[in-house]
């Protein structure tokens, strides 16, 4: 009589089988498209390796790849072969173990926001969000400076002052001495008016969102930030 023998399921009854994990099913001959073959990047692996291979895909949507290109399905904002980086513009990729769906925009992320004061440039490095500071000055950021020394558009500078001379206001301010002979202080007069019908929000350099443009301007006439 013939053997009975048991029905296939799972990769075992595709076309092309099982990946080398014994689970995953291939997508082309020669184990094409497996995660042992796609690399695609993983919470807690530089590449494949034993080790994570149970963990789950970080800058890709999944472990498996395009059977011909090995072009992992990568998740937005974030690129490479492998989803291992984020594309120009974006920053953040281990925010993604955080809960972030993607890589973040530079210009609107919040823990991006470089000091255009105290940064050479207004990216931040992909991995971190560390900003480039200019020399003597620190922070991710890069808005702060030693002690005494407040940060503004030539560096960090001392924090008290008793004349006007001595003080330059930035974005409209004017300088105002409290009393003769007192501190003195940068004083913003301006004002945003009151109907905001017409009006669209905006993202300023430090990640925060205004109601307009103009109260981004009186935020920083008044506070003297960038």
């Amino acid at each position: 009589t013939a053997t009975d023998y048991p029905e296939e399921t799972g990769c075992r009854a595709s076309k092309f089988q099982c990946c080398p994990d014994g689970v995953t099913e291939a997508r082309g001959e020669n184990f094409a498209g497996c995660p042992s073959i796609c690399q695609c990047h993983k919470v807690g692996c530089g590449s494949f390796s034993a080790q994570c291979r149970t963990n789950r895909a970080l800058g890709a949507h999944e472990d498996t790849c395009d059977p011909v290109t090995n072009q992992c399905h990568c998740k937005p904002g974030v690129g490479g072969t492998k989803c291992d980086r984020c594309e120009p513009g974006f920053w953040g990729l281990p925010l993604i173990q955080r809960g972030s769906d993607g890589c973040l925009l530079f210009a609107c992320s919040p823990a991006c926001g470089c000091s255009l004061f105290g940064s050479v440039r207004d990216d931040c490095e992909q991995m971190t969000g560390q900003c480039v500071c200019k020399p003597g000055i620190g922070g991710k950021k890069c808005n702060m400076c030693p002690d005494g020394l407040v940060l503004g558009p030539k560096g960090c500078q001392p924090g008290t002052h008793y004349i006007c001379d001595e003080l330059q206001c930035y974005f409209g301010a004017h300088c105002h001495q409290q009393l003769p002979g007192g501190l003195v202080e940068c004083v913003c007069d301006a004002q945003c008016p009151a109907d905001s019908s017409n009006v669209t929000p905006v993202c300023g350099s430090d990640g925060e969102t205004y109601g307009s443009e103009c109260h981004l301007k009186l935020f920083a006439c008044r506070y003297q930030k960038d």
